[in-house]
């Protein structure tokens, strides 16, 4: 059986995506730019032609740009980032930590609660999880948590924006399958509200039973 290594182009393509989002460089840049290399590799094994490159504009402003449903996901990046470089979040999560500073394993608390506001806020998961771990893992390490409940509070509760509307992954999920965003927005509430409630109940009762894990 003869081997063709170009009959395995999309394998190479898919290793190098692992590597190159494992890199540190940033996202757009890595999907982007290994998408157009191994396109001229295509080309120079005559996998593909070059002027198939011309489909790349039709796809985009044929396809997501003239889609009224995913224009809304450049929009909730956007005031995701204007939250984070305007300061609010690192002012809420201040005054959280004051408002519960008496209650057992007040800072978790705060950031539990801070990311179920983001989430119903921004609707963007990497740049929460980002933006929260930046600002209150080191807080939490300095008032000596545990790393444990420190990291999964952070973890669990800046992943609420997957859920919780208004959510990307909910607006790309209702254009794939062709139903109401709105719906889908009301059907995913109740579920996030609990998951959010479910995470405060957990630490309320880690932190009670534990004091030495989150100390006040």
């Amino acid at each position: 059986m003869e081997f063709y290594w170009e009959d395995y182009l999309s394998v190479y393509m898919f290793a190098a995506l692992a590597l190159g989002l494992f890199s540190g460089f940033p996202v757009a840049f890595v999907v982007g730019g290994i998408g157009l290399a191994f396109g001229f590799i295509g080309a120079a094994v005559d996998y593909f032609s070059l002027i198939e490159f011309y489909n790349i504009l039709p796809r985009i402003w044929g396809g997501a740009a003239a889609n009224l449903v995913l224009v809304a996901v450049p929009c909730f990046i956007f005031m995701g980032t204007m939250l984070e470089r305007s300061g609010v979040a690192n002012d809420l999560l201040d005054i959280l930590e004051i408002l519960l500073r008496r209650v057992p394993g007040g800072l978790a608390l705060s950031v539990t609660v801070m990311g179920t506001i983001m989430a119903a806020t921004t609707g963007i998961i990497g740049a929460s999880v980002v933006m929260m771990t930046l600002m209150a893992l080191p807080t939490m390490l300095r008032q000596r948590y545990q790393k444990e409940l420190a990291t999964g509070t952070l973890a669990a509760s800046a992943t609420l924006g997957i859920l919780i509307p208004p959510s990307i992954m909910l607006v790309i999920m209702a254009d794939l399958l062709a139903i109401s965003v709105g719906n889908l927005f009301l059907g995913a509430i109740l579920p996030g509200l609990l998951l959010s409630c479910l995470y405060f109940a957990y630490i309320l009762v880690v932190s009670s039973l534990k004091p030495h894990w989150a100390p006040s």
